[in-house]
């Protein structure tokens, strides 16, 4: 026991010695570090006055010095194994090189400390405060650091694996080109930490705030980031794979030129947030909020975005392949010359929504709004826009060959020069439509309502409008060949200077139509109520004459009392 009390009491007057050197954290004392190495391993020191010693190349492993003040000591290359440093102050301390294994640093200040090229393993940091600290180059391991405060502190080139940051502060620290592996920063605060170039691998980052944090070309894989908050965040050219980023806010963030696969965001908040020329592959992103985002010249493949909101969202010179949009909500988007081919969009909102030379070719938007939308020029061949709502939209010089239009609402659209070869129409309501010079040849028009449609100078060649409502209409000057309109209803309507070739009107309802001027050949009037027609003397000798050879069929017609009197009685 006295000679443990003489020990003791020679070690304390060493590193009173060591500290009345003053010697302070430097490069330039470098005899002094070779010549000050101390074995201080499982000593007893709590609560020593160590500031400003010389400890370099020091051993202290299972040293106790909790509650010890090392400040601005000078400890590089030392090996701490084992070692109890729970509430030490150690703000300044060089810990250059040095090796904290399996050591305990609870509730210690290292403020300003330097921990360059550290080997930190097992260790314990918990509610530690490393304000400002520099830890470039240092390799952090199985360490557990929750709850501490990492503000402003240096971390670049740092390899950090399998390390517990969870509810720690490090805002505002840097983190370049660093490696995150198997990290937990759950609920950590990350706002403008920088964080470009860094690789964050299989780490958790739940309920994590990186607001205005950069990430500009990190890496990230197999992460966890739901539920965080990336306001304003930096992701330039950033690479997410395989990771979950569930219900995040990424309000206002900076997505361009990323690339995201195989990834969720489910749910996530991308208001704003600008994704341009971002490439996002075989991803979730179902019931996102896309509102306002710039996604120009984006490409999105095998993606499921059903019920996304793209309100006043620009999409312009999108692409989008095998994409889900079903009851996506794109009200005032721009799709400006996007690529949209084969999408499914059924059940969308598209109101007053920019699809300027858009390709929808065998596009699927069948039930969906698209009323007072803009689609000139736009490509929608083959597309299934049966059910869907196009009233009062823009259609002019739109290729929509083929296409399927069963039921669709196109009151007061324009199709002005657009192209509806062989597209079925049956049962739409074309009300007030306007089809200046469209190509309608092999289109079905069966059952549609055209009250009131702009149908002069049309060209109907092998069209279908069996049943279809064409009252009062005005087809002055319209070529109608090889085309069927048997039952149609056509009274009041205007058909003067037309030419009718090859005509099927087989128990239509001409009942007061205008007829002054028209060509007819093998048409078949049969069962055709032609009561109060109006037609001048040409028309009433074409009628009779085709009547007489049999070129003009009127077997069962009503007719009125001048064609009763032309027509000479078989």
């Amino acid at each position: 026991m006295v000679i443990l009390s003489i020990s003791r009491t020679i070690l304390l007057c060493i590193c009173v010695t060591l500290s009345s050197l003053g010697a302070y954290a430097s490069d330039e004392v470098k005899t002094n570090d070779v010549h000050n190495q101390a074995n201080l391993s499982y000593q007893i020191l709590t609560g020593t006055d160590l500031g400003g010693a010389y400890l370099s190349y020091s051993y202290l492993s299972y040293t106790n010095l909790a509650d010890s003040n090392l400040s601005r000591a000078l400890v590089k290359s030392s090996l701490l194994v084992g070692t109890n440093l729970s509430r030490a102050k150690l703000r300044e301390t060089v810990l250059s090189g040095s090796e904290l294994i399996d050591s305990k640093l609870i509730e210690s200040d290292l403020s300003y400390a330097d921990l360059t090229r550290a080997y930190v393993y097992q260790a314990h940091l918990n509610k530690s405060t490393l304000v400002g600290t520099v830890l470039i180059g240092t390799e952090i391991v199985d360490s557990d650091l929750s709850f501490a405060s990492l503000t402003k502190a240096y971390l670049n080139r740092s390899k950090l694996s399998h390390v517990n940051f969870a509810n720690s502060n490090l805002s505002r620290a840097m983190l370049i080109s660093s490696q995150l592996l198997g990290t937990n920063l759950s609920r950590a605060n990350l706002k403008e930490t920088n964080l470009s170039r860094a690789e964050l691998i299989d780490s958790k980052l739940i309920e994590s705030d990186l607001s205005y944090a950069d990430l500009t070309r990190a890496y990230v894989y197999k992460a966890h980031l739901n539920k965080s908050t990336l306001i304003e965040t930096a992701l330039v050219g950033a690479e997410i794979i395989d990771s979950d980023l569930g219900f995040v806010t990424l309000c206002g963030a900076d997505l361009r030129r990323c690339y995201i696969s195989n990834s969720t965001l489910l749910g996530a908040n991308l208001s704003k947030a600008n994704l341009s020329l971002a490439v996002i592959r075989s991803s979730n992103l179902s019931r996102t909020d896309l509102s306002r985002a710039n996604l120009k010249e984006a490409k999105l493949s095998q993606i499921n975005m059903i019920d996304s909101n793209l309100k006043g969202a620009d999409l312009t010179g999108m692409t989008l392949e095998d994409v889900d949009l079903k009851g996506a909500d794109l009200t005032g988007a721009r799709l400006a010359n996007a690529n949209m081919n084969g999408i499914d969009m059924s059940g969308s909102y598209l109101v007053d929504a920019n699809m300027q030379g858009a390709r929808l070719n065998y596009a699927n938007l069948s039930g969906s709004y698209l009323y007072n939308g803009v689609f000139t020029r736009a490509e929608l061949s083959g597309a299934d826009l049966s059910g869907a709502d196009l009233s009062g939209s823009d259609f002019a010089r739109t290729r929509m060959m083929w296409a399927d239009l069963r039921g669709a609402n196109l009151i007061d659209a324009n199709l002005d020069y657009s192209d509806l070869t062989g597209a079925n129409l049956t049962g739409a309501r074309l009300q007030r439509a306007s089809f200046a010079n469209t190509v309608l040849e092999r289109a079905n028009l069966c059952q549609t309502d055209l009250k009131g449609a702009e149908l002069n100078d049309m060209k109907f060649d092998g069209t279908y409008m069996r049943q279809a409502d064409l009252r009062m209409n005005s087809l002055r000057g319209t070529d109608i060949m090889n085309a069927d309109l048997s039952e149609a209803n056509l009274q009041g309507v205007t058909l003067d200077e037309c030419k009718l070739k090859h005509v099927n009107l087989t128990g239509a309802d001409l009942t007061g139509a205008n007829l002054k001027n028209v060509d007819m050949l093998d048409v078949n009037l049969a069962g055709a109520n032609l009561m109060r027609i109006k037609c001048d003397s040409y028309t009433l000798e074409q009628i009779a004459a085709g009547s007489a050879n049999g070129d003009i069929n009127l077997d069962g017609a009503i007719l009125s009392d001048d064609l009763k009197a032309r027509i000479a009685p078989k």
